[in-house]
């Protein structure tokens, strides 16, 4: 059995001569398991992505099992502190945010996106079992309590402590590997060059969306009672069936599925370009774009536009700014990797692109930089987003939580009330605004996708404020009922007090996270809007290590305070509601330092396509960017 990637040198379909071929076979450079162009009748289409939802459905359930209900596993059967466990969590969650990133290059460089996901799948599929046996084995729970009242614990250790921490790596890795792919993997079943199937992509991403939030509830509810009330074991045994699965059927498909022969990283040219600029460094910078390397000539990019600073353009009165003299001399500095040294190649061969880089690669370096500003500005929504799934858990546990005759599991409420808030947004933008806007404007795409950043940047200082007036009321109900040493005793006071700041941080996630994947891909070079999108799981990852340090100081500062912790083991005698109004207090110094960001960018697809419709009158404009419903 051939693998589909050693037919890569296939020639193509010449569909321009042969009607017949161009509507029997794809035309978006796909490929069938066997390496030969994709036949459309028989690969593809509506016909494959039930495997694939099923893919994102198991890694959905598995990391929603696990980021949900991990601090009560962590706390309340491992006996780790409070501030401990939460920060295991959130370094576990931006691992696996962090691991998107390599799981696109595996994809682009040597695996591809189907063999990425199932590895991915196996190694995720591997770290259940591992939490599995934590939860099983005798030797992996070496924590114990001197009495029935659990005051006095000895934590997990050693050896135990240890396999946890492989278990959830693991599973972060497999997170990250599919996280990266399948959604892409299931646009590759419609040739998007095929009017009549280009049609689907769109109902493709609500049905992929859906599949997102099905397993999230199915994790929320199912799984989360199942560990808290039948045991850890099964839990995390039936995350792994799962998995399982999912995997069997994908595979079960493999001869159905259009696949992408890898073609290289998009990290390749921008580290080429830096490191060759290192070594151009002391080389003048030519102020003619002649003396610049543009390629070969019979591969050479047309109408490559040189900027003069990482904006768009520049003026006499900006350029007096420190910040404007910066930029130039940064793209100055980037330039330098496409001086060819003189003697550097023969007449009419190729240089070695780690000696000298093309122009367009620099140009496409220097737009990437230009949306740095907005990615480190927009990722402390992600800090206290986590927060809801960590410390928010533990304020749950403390309150009402019956629903008729059942008691609902505190993993379960966080997860079922962001997983509704979320869904309630997209309905309401989608139906409402996106109608008002619309009718009144006659604008039918919406907001743009900076201003979805926006809000969503707003939204956490009103969620942390929000949380931190609940938790006073919470410590106010705590002091009437003298419960300060009895935080295993539910307080009269219900669940749904939480539900207004889950609603404020889930509508702001719907904001965020879909303005931030059309912002990246609509302001990413093409050759390198995979590498865009995947800088939303940079600002994921960057915030949820961001909240792991806030923790850790927090802790260390509070520890011996008079009047108490403010994250201590002991919510009741806690101090939650300072941290709260911290993050609160951060995220509006965040929100001015998003403004001043937005400020500074310019729209490179507007400056781009002006510049090229100057130098080019016929040429087309820039593809658009995907819908919401799509990214």
């Amino acid at each position: 059995m051939k693998f589909w990637r050693e037919s890569s040198s296939l020639a193509p379909v010449d569909s321009a001569g042969d009607e017949t071929a161009l509507e029997r076979y794809t035309q978006n450079d796909t490929v069938d398991c066997e390496g030969r162009p994709a036949n459309k009748a028989t690969t593809g289409g509506w016909r494959c992505t039930p495997f694939i939802f099923g893919a994102e459905f198991a890694e959905k359930t598995a990391a929603f099992g696990a980021q949900f209900n991990m601090v009560n596993y962590l706390v309340g059967v491992k006996f780790l502190a409070k501030a401990y466990s939460a920060n295991m969590v959130t370094n576990y969650l931006g691992t696996g945010y962090l691991m998107t990133l390599v799981g696109g290059i595996v994809a682009d460089s040597f695996l591809g996106r189907f063999w990425t996901i199932f590895a991915a799948g196996t190694i995720q599929m591997m770290g259940f079992v591992v939490l599995m046996l934590t939860a099983f084995l005798p030797s992996l729970n070496n924590q114990y309590c001197e009495d029935d009242l659990k005051k006095d614990c000895r934590a997990a250790h050693g050896s135990s402590l240890s396999t946890i921490y492989v278990g959830l790596y693991l599973i972060a890795i497999g997170t990250g590997g599919i996280k990266a792919c399948v959604s892409a993997f299931g646009a590759d079943q419609f040739d998007s060059e095929d009017p009549r199937e280009a049609k689907s992509l769109p109902h493709y991403f609500n049905v992929f969306f859906g599949s997102v939030e099905m397993g999230s509830l199915f994790a929320s509810t199912l799984v989360i009672w199942i560990q808290e009330y039948k045991g850890w074991k099964w839990g995390y045994a039936i995350l792994a069936i799962v998995m399982g699965a999912a995997l069997v059927l994908l595979v079960s498909a493999r001869r159905l599925f259009r696949y992408r022969v890898p073609r290289g990283s998009p990290f390749t040219p921008v580290a080429r370009v830096f490191i060759t600029a290192l070594r151009n460094r002391k080389l003048p910078t030519p102020t003619d774009q002649s003396h610049l390397y543009t390629g070969p000539e019979e591969k050479a990019p047309q109408g490559v536009i040189r900027t003069s600073n990482l904006k768009s353009s520049v003026n006499k009165k900006s350029m007096k700014s420190k910040k404007s003299m910066f930029n130039v001399y940064l793209a100055r500095f980037l330039e330098k990797a496409a001086v060819l040294r003189e003697g550097e190649v023969a007449t009419g061969e190729e240089p070695n692109p780690w000696r000298v880089a093309n122009l367009q690669d620099v140009e496409d370096t220097k737009m990437l930089l230009r949306l740095l500003p907005i990615l480190f500005s927009s990722f402390f929504y992600w800090t206290c987003s986590v927060q809801f799934s960590t410390f928010t858990v533990y304020q749950v546990a403390t309150m009402d939580r019956r629903l008729g005759t059942m008691v609902v599991p505190s993993g379960t409420v966080g997860g079922v009330f962001l997983t509704v808030s979320i869904l309630l947004t997209i309905i309401f933008y989608d139906r409402v605004i996106m109608r008002l806007i619309k009718r009144f404007t006659g604008n039918g795409q919406g907001i743009s996708p900076l201003r979805k950043i926006g809000i969503g940047v707003i939204t956490p200082a009103f969620a942390m404020m929000t949380a931190a007036l609940i938790e006073m009321k919470r410590l106010r109900v705590v002091q009437d009922e003298h419960a300060e040493d009895s935080p295993a005793t539910p307080l009269p006071m219900s669940m749904f007090w939480l539900v207004p700041q889950y609603l404020i941080i889930g509508s702001g996630q719907a904001f965020i996270y879909v303005g931030s994947l059309e912002f990246f891909y609509n302001e990413s070079p093409r050759t390198m809007q995979s590498l865009g999108t995947a800088l939303v799981s940079c600002t994921m990852s960057i915030g949820v290590f961001t909240s792991s340090a806030i923790v850790s100081t927090v802790n260390r500062a509070t520890r011996h305070n008079h009047d108490g912790q403010w994250l201590g083991n002991n919510l009741n005698r806690s101090h939650l509601d300072r941290f709260y109004w911290v993050l609160g207090g951060l995220s509006l110094i965040n929100v001015m330092f998003f403004l001043l960001a937005a400020w500074w960018h310019e729209s490179v697809t507007r400056a781009f396509s002006s510049s090229a419709v100057a130098a080019d009158p016929d040429a087309s404009p820039p593809s658009a960017a995907p819908s919401a419903h799509q990214a």
